[in-house]
């Protein structure tokens, strides 16, 4: 049953720096994180900034007393790359936002996995580390082996040894260069070395189109399941301006391009029903 959408007013619990370039903004939002499942996402809007007028997406990276928050809270990723993001940056605690969710399609993990394996790059590393987290506190029994493929262009990108230490899953970063504790190379070139020849894996990504379309192979070379958080922009978030839809491989003897709205349809879709001519050219 899909939970019912949202809209409030949260109140900013901290605003952290966790890198030379990613924050955590965390609110308290007990309507959205009460529901919120992994790859879905919310809108934000300060709400008292003129500029911008419309709330902007962002992947939920931990919601409620499942990720080690408090039950009312949720926490987003952000990067300072325009005027909203710079005015989040400034957000003291006590600060009031407008949030709506939670919304979009999350993962959906198959039950016969033995080996989870989610890839990420950018902010696109937010829902996978919900998601590592609702495997460990979801599985009955033994929590399922669950490995973290992240990748960025330095080591000074990621967070500190202590952010990873408290993730219930085993963390590794890949680099440009290479730099000291991490594999030189791409995150998906990572993850390829991370999957046992036979074994029942899963497949999981959020982050830039070209790295999504060579884990998309990656799952087909391998015949593995593989689910992917698709980014795109949206002016609405809830389906009715049609601004973020993407093209989906046509089924059957339908030969014209089959489209899906990335904010209600996705963002989380089958790799293998995605068309990447169309949305990683």
């Amino acid at each position: 049953m899909t939970e019912p959408v949202r809209r409030i007013d949260a109140a900013v619990v901290a605003n952290e720096r966790l890198s030379r370039e990613y924050y955590r903004l965390l609110l308290d939002a007990p309507q959205i994180a009460c529901g919120a499942k992994p790859g879905q996402f919310v809108n934000l809007r300060v709400l008292d900034a003129p500029d911008p007028v419309l709330p902007r997406p962002f992947s939920l990276m931990a919601a409620g007393e499942s990720c080690n928050l408090h039950r009312d809270h949720v926490a987003v990723l952000y990067r300072v790359a325009g005027r909203g993001t710079q005015t989040l940056s400034e957000l003291a605690p006590g600060a009031r936002v407008l949030a709506v969710g939670p919304l979009g399609q999350g993962f959906s993990p198959p039950p016969d996995v033995e080996f989870h394996v989610a890839v990420g790059g950018g902010t696109g590393v937010a829902p996978l580390l919900f998601l590592a987290h609702h495997l460990a506190f979801h599985t009955g029994g033994a929590p399922p082996r669950v490995a973290l493929a992240l990748g960025a262009r330095t080591r000074a990108t990621f967070p500190d040894d202590a952010f990873f230490a408290a993730l219930p899953a085993g963390v590794h970063l890949s680099t440009d260069a290479g730099d000291p504790g991490t594999f030189r190379g791409n995150a998906v070139d990572l993850a390829r070395g991370l999957l046992p020849e036979k074994s029942r894996a899963g497949l999981y990504g959020a982050g830039p189109p070209a790295m999504l379309r060579a884990l998309a192979r990656l799952a087909e070379e391998r015949g593995l399941s593989c689910q992917v958080s698709l980014e795109a922009r949206m002016a609405c978030g809830l389906g009715a301006c049609k601004s973020c839809a993407v093209a989906v491989r046509p089924r059957g003897r339908q030969k014209a391009p089959v489209y899906r709205t990335v904010c209600t349809q996705g963002p989380v879709f089958d790799a293998a029903a995605v068309d990447w001519d169309r949305y990683a050219e």
